[in-house]
């Protein structure tokens, strides 16, 4: 038997992407560099609906087409309001790993529900995909996100020098891994608490 819902938790919901009605939430986002820097590899600037709908309709694309990228939204329970998106951009099936990307714009709800966020996405990775390691890599100026990697049991493994350019100062990328059979103490860490 199931013990718990794949794509829901206490307050958040993993669902499909709405490329129109979502691009029209995120394109105000873009105007925070943080979070447009994780968009692209182009330099920064805001972008309209538009633009933002045209990328999440290439995302869609490549799953259906290549196989090994799933992408979803995150969204508050109550008011059924966008929050951010769970990204698995690269799965490598013959390894049974994928690289993870938690993309949520507002460092309130960052704060109160990035754990249950980044929760439900290890969850649906290790259960369901039956990976074995998840990475994820970030920037070192992003203290929240580091914070949350490691309270999940993530531990940095490499530290790649001046990778991240960002107002006028290049910065480390700091990749973590988690591997199942940690995730999965953790897990029972806190069935037992």
């Amino acid at each position: 038997m199931i013990s718990s819902q794949l794509f829901e938790s206490p307050s958040l919901r993993m669902t499909y992407i709405d490329p129109e009605a979502d691009a029209k939430v995120e394109a105000g986002w873009t105007y925070d560099l943080d979070y447009a820097q994780g968009l692209t590899e182009m330099p920064v600037r805001p972008l309209g609906a538009l633009a933002v709908q045209k990328l999440h309709e290439e995302e869609q694309k490549h799953v259906e087409e290549r196989g090994n990228q799933y992408y979803f939204a995150i969204r508050l329970k109550e008011g059924d309001r966008l929050a951010g998106f769970v990204r698995f951009p690269q799965v490598f099936w013959v390894h049974s790993s994928a690289w993870l990307r938690l993309s949520i714009a507002d460092p309130a709800i960052l704060a109160r529900f990035g754990a249950e966020a980044l929760g439900m996405a290890l969850r649906y990775g290790f259960r369901e995909m039956n990976l074995y390691r998840i990475e994820t890599v970030v920037p070192e100026y992003q203290q929240d996100m580091i914070g949350l990697l490691e309270d999940a049991g993530y531990l940095m493994e490499v530290r790649r020098r001046q990778v991240f350019y960002r107002n006028g100062r290049y910065y480390d990328a700091l990749h973590f891994g988690l591997l199942q059979t940690e995730w999965q103490a953790g897990a029972a860490v806190e069935v037992m608490a």
